[in-house]
C-alpha cells in the first residue's frame, strides 16, 4: 500500500461531521482565496483627483485592526465555544465574516473600512478558536494528524483556485469590456464574484449535528467564573501562549502583506500575483500529505521546531532575491515548510489539555498570538510609511521566528501527544456527538 493510498483510505475514516467541515475547508478559501490577492491591490489602485486614496500605511493599519479584534476576540470566543457548542460558534463566525466582507464594498471611508475590518477580525477569531477543539473531538486518536493535515490541505487546495481566479478575473473583466486595461472597476466586480462562493461556504456549518453536553463547570457557577474553575492545566497553557507571541510578532511584521511585497517591488499587476500565490498554496497542499509521516518518525515536537526552522531562510531569500521569478522560489518553499508545522502545533495543543480545557486554551493562545500580530503590523506600518525599506519586515519576521520555536523546543523537548506536566490528554470528548 502506497503513502497516498493509506492517507485516501484514513480520509474516508473520518466523521460525517469532521467531513461536512473539510466540505466547508473546500468552498469557503476559494472565495478568501480571490480576497486575498485583489482587496489590498484594489485599495491601492483607488485614486481620487489622480492621487491614490490609501497608501500601504493604510493596510497595515486595516490588517492591524483585524487581528487585534481578533485577539482580543479569541478569549471569550473560546469561552463561548465551550459553554454554547462548536457548530453554534461556526455558524456565527462564518455569517458575521461574510457580511463583513461584502459589506467593504459599498464604502471607501477609512474609518467604516476599519471598523468593518473589526468584524472580520471577530468572525475569524470563533472560528479559528473553534476548529481545532471540533476536529480533535469528531475523529479517532489515531487519525487526528491526518485529520488536521486533511483540513489545511483542502484548504490550501481551494485558496490555491482562489488566488489563480483572483489573478485572472480582473483581467477577464477588462477584456469582456473591450479593454487591455485593468481598472479599479474590474478589480470590485472580481470581489464581488467571490461573494456566492462564501455564501455557499455556509451550507456545510449548517449541516453539522451536535449535541452539545456543557461541562459541570458552567452548570454549577456563573458564566462569568465557570472558565476559570473549568481550568486545570493553566502551566501548560501559558507555556503554549508564550510560544503563540513570540512568533506571531514575526508573522505580523510581514506575512499578511506578501501580496503588497511583490505589487510594491517587483512593478507586477493583480494576475502575476495570483499565480505566485496558487503556486505557493499547491504546493504547500502537496507537502501536507508528507506531514502525518514525518510525525511517524520525528514525533509532532521534532516536525514542528524543524518545519518551522527550516522556512526561515527561505524568508530571507525572498527578501534579497533582485527578480520575481527568484523571489517567488524561496517564497513557495518557505510557504511549504512553514504551513506543515501549523496544523501540528494547533493539534499538540489540543492533546496537552483535557477536553473540556480545550475551546478555552484555543482562545487563550489565538488571543496570544493575534494580538502581537495587530501590534507589529501597527508598527510596521508605520515604519514603512517613513522608509519603504521592505528589509526591515522581513528580518523582524526572522528572527522572531526563530525565537518562538526555540523556546517551544526548550518547554516542550520532552512532551509529545498525551502527557504534560500540569495533566495527561484526555480521550476524545463525548461532548460533540457526530450525527
Amino acid at each position: 500500500m502506497t503513502a497516498l493510498t493509506a492517507y485516501i483510505n484514513r480520509l474516508r475514516g473520518f466523521s460525517p461531521n469532521a467531513r461536512l467541515l473539510l466540505a466547508r475547508s473546500l468552498i469557503a478559501p476559494l472565495g478568501f482565496g480571490i480576497w486575498g490577492v485583489v482587496f489590498n491591490i484594489y485599495l491601492l489602485t483607488i485614486e481620487v483627483d489622480g492621487e491614490p486614496l490609501f497608501g500601504i500605511d493604510f493596510i497595515f493599519t486595516l490588517i492591524a485592526v483585524d487581528w487585534l479584534v481578533h485577539g482580543l476576540a479569541a478569549f471569550p470566543a473560546g469561552l463561548f465555544s465551550d459553554r454554547f457548542g462548536r457548530r453554534t460558534s461556526f455558524l456565527f463566525a462564518s455569517i458575521l465574516a461574510v457580511g463583513a466582507s461584502l459589506a467593504k464594498l459599498f464604502t471607501l471611508d477609512p474609518t467604516l473600512l476599519l471598523i468593518l475590518a473589526g468584524l472580520t477580525g471577530l468572525g475569524s477569531s470563533f472560528h479559528a478558536v473553534t476548529s481545532g477543539p471540533f476536529l480533535i473531538e469528531n475523529c479517532r486518536p489515531e487519525d487526528r494528524t491526518h485529520l488536521f493535515s486533511a483540513q489545511t490541505t483542502f484548504g490550501l487546495t481551494s485558496a490555491t483556485f482562489g488566488a489563480l481566479l483572483g489573478g485572472v478575473l480582473p483581467s477577464a473583466l477588462a477584456l469582456l469590456g473591450g479593454t487591455d486595461l485593468v481598472t479599479t472597476a474590474h478589480a470590485r466586480m472580481a470581489l464581488v464574484l467571490a461573494i456566492p462562493v462564501l455564501l455557499i461556504g455556509l451550507l456545510p456549518i449548517y449541516l453539522i449535528r451536535e449535541q452539545w453536553i456543557e461541562s459541570e463547570a458552567y452548570s454549577r457557577y456563573p458564566w462569568y467564573t465557570a472558565w476559570a474553575h473549568n481550568l486545570s492545566s493553566l502551566k501548560t497553557i501559558l507555556k503554549l501562549c508564550s510560544v503563540s507571541a513570540i512568533a506571531a510578532l514575526g508573522i505580523g511584521a510581514i506575512v499578511p502583506v506578501f501580496n503588497i511585497y511583490f505589487f510594491d517591488t517587483f512593478q507586477i499587476g493583480e494576475e502575476q500575483v495570483g499565480y505566485i500565490f496558487a503556486i505557493s498554496s499547491l504546493a504547500t497542499a502537496a507537502g501536507m500529505v508528507v506531514a502525518p509521516f514525518l510525525v511517524e518518525h520525528l514525533g509532532r515536537v521534532r516536525t514542528i521546531v524543524l518545519t518551522k526552522l527550516l522556512s526561515v531562510p527561505f524568508l530571507l531569500l525572498v527578501a534579497l532575491a533582485p527578480t520575481v521569478f527568484l523571489a517567488a522560489v524561496p517564497f513557495v518553499f518557505r510557504a511549504i515548510f512553514n504551513d506543515m508545522g501549523g496544523p501540528i502545533f494547533s493539534l499538540f495543543s489540543m492533546e496537552q489539555v483535557r477536553p473540556e480545557e480545550r475551546g478555552t486554551t484555543a482562545g487563550m493562545t489565538h488571543s496570544a498570538s493575534e494580538f502581537p500580530m495587530g501590534i507589529t503590523g501597527l508598527v510596521m506600518g508605520g515604519v514603512m510609511a517613513r522608509s519603504v525599506e521592505w528589509m526591515i519586515p522581513f528580518v523582524v519576521a526572522a528572527v522572531f521566528t526563530v525565537l518562538a520555536y526555540l523556546v517551544f523546543l526548550r518547554h516542550f523537548r520532552h512532551a509529545e501527544a498525551g502527557a504534560t506536566a500540569d495533566s495527561p490528554a484526555g480521550p476524545v470528548s463525548a461532548k460533540a456527538a457526530s450525527s
